[in-house]
């Protein structure tokens, strides 16, 4: 069975027949492999909120960012690094976009040097003008390989499923209408 939550081209790349592709009983490896690509997404979610988009450039320097049907947003590090100064705002005096991404139902496929990821993430932000709320939800789908010891991104695919007041988080927002049209 595979899991999609569209009807774009860009696959899903959680699969739930898929058997585990490293031996589970080898917990070592099994573990030493997890806890580094999970730091590596948690440590995105961390860097977003500090504001230090230089720090989210360099964990994403060798992948390039899609859309949902495929189209690359960003690649390499100057342009990964221009898409977060152009789209997410900082506000003063902290110099951060006022956000809390938690991201949570981590499901990774781990193949010897590639791995597939799977996760949900929400954002809340509080602002001078807004409260603390959910400004919005969706999920990560991410590509990784293994490259001389170190696990590094290859690519992320970000889908926004659910829509908050996003005014005070990015520079340019155009609101979905109720039939998902832009």
């Amino acid at each position: 069975m595979r899991v999609r939550q569209d009807r774009g081209k860009h696959e899903s790349l959680v699969h739930s027949d898929r058997k585990p592709a490293i031996d589970p009983d080898d917990h070592e490896y099994c573990m030493s492999d997890l806890s580094e690509i999970k730091k590596l997404i948690y440590t995105y979610a961390k860097r977003v909120d500090a504001g230090d988009f230089e720090g989210v450039a360099t964990l994403l320097a060798d992948a390039r960012i899609v859309t949902r049907d495929g189209s690359v947003l960003a690649q390499g590090f100057d342009s990964i690094l221009e898409l977060y100064r152009s789209t997410v705002k900082l506000h003063e005096p902290s110099g951060t976009p006022l956000t809390q991404h938690v991201v949570s139902n981590v499901i990774l496929n781990i193949d010897d040097c590639e791995a597939h990821g799977f996760c949900q993430y929400t954002v809340f932000q509080a602002t001078e003008t807004i409260p603390l709320q959910a400004i919005i939800c969706g999920s990560y789908e991410d590509r990784f390989t293994r490259d001389r010891g170190r696990w590094q991104w290859r690519e992320r695919c970000m889908r926004a499923n659910l829509y908050g007041d996003v005014s005070q988080h990015l520079k340019r927002f155009r609101k979905r209408e109720s039939n998902g049209t832009t």
